[in-house]
This record gives structure tokens, sequence and C-alpha cells, in this order.
């Protein structure tokens, strides 16, 4: 997107999901990181940014923190449809 790339993007939300690892754990890459997201949010865009730890080691509450946001992102509707079934399960 720009002159970044992204990790999941949600069009419907405007919703930018960025799952970081170790590398961008330093000076350089943390500014580089804010840049991203100062550039995607002046577009209009929320982002959220995850360490790829936390969704290795604790996926239950980052899913539960992800669809919680998507709610607020859509207003605050209530709960999520669900996937009619089968739909979104990793291949």
């Amino acid at each position: 997107m720009g002159p970044f790339i992204i990790d999941f993007y949600c069009e419907e939300l405007r919703w930018v999901i960025e799952i970081d690892g170790g590398q961008h754990n330093t000076s350089e890459a943390r500014l580089y990181d804010e840049q991203h997201t100062q550039f995607l949010e002046g577009r209009g865009m929320h982002v959220s940014r995850y360490w790829s730890h936390e969704v290795l080691e604790d996926s239950d509450a980052l899913v539960e923190g992800l669809a919680s946001i998507a709610v607020r992102l859509r207003g605050g509707e209530g709960t999520l449809t669900p996937l009619p079934e089968g739909e979104g399960d990793r291949q």
C-alpha cells in the first residue's frame, strides 16, 4: 500500500493488521514502522500491530482482541456475524 507492504488488510473496515517479528525491535525499524503507521492512518486507516510471539503464544486472546476491534470499527453494532461453515478456515 503506497510504498509499504502490509500483512493483512480489511477493506470494509479500512483496517491494517501488522505482525512484527523481532527484527522490528531496533530503533531504525521502530522509526520505519512509525512512519508506516502514520502514512496509513493519514489515509483514514486503522492500524493494529502485534508481535509474532503474541500470535503464536496467545492466539485465543489475540482473536478476542481482533473481534473487539472489528466491532468497534463497525460502529459498535454488537457481535460480529460468523462466517458460514467452512469459510475462513485455513487450508
